[in-house]
């Protein structure tokens, strides 16, 4: 079994990281420092990431 996405957190230098290689893997803070956070649709297999409510990053899974 492989996963298509793997979600984690707990990162204090930036407000998220993403990597689309064999694995897409997305890492998010959602500190008041940072405000980051990800909304999955997973009928649409897509992924929007946002930073106080301003989306920054989007992409498919």
């Amino acid at each position: 079994m492989k996963a298509d996405l793997i979600l984690g957190g707990y990162i204090h230098e930036t407000p998220y990281t993403i990597h689309l290689g064999e694995f897409k893997y997305l890492r998010v803070d959602s500190s008041q420092r940072h405000k980051a956070y990800a909304l999955i649709d997973t009928e649409e297999r897509k992924v929007e990431v946002f930073i106080d409510r301003e989306k920054v990053e989007e992409f498919e899974y």
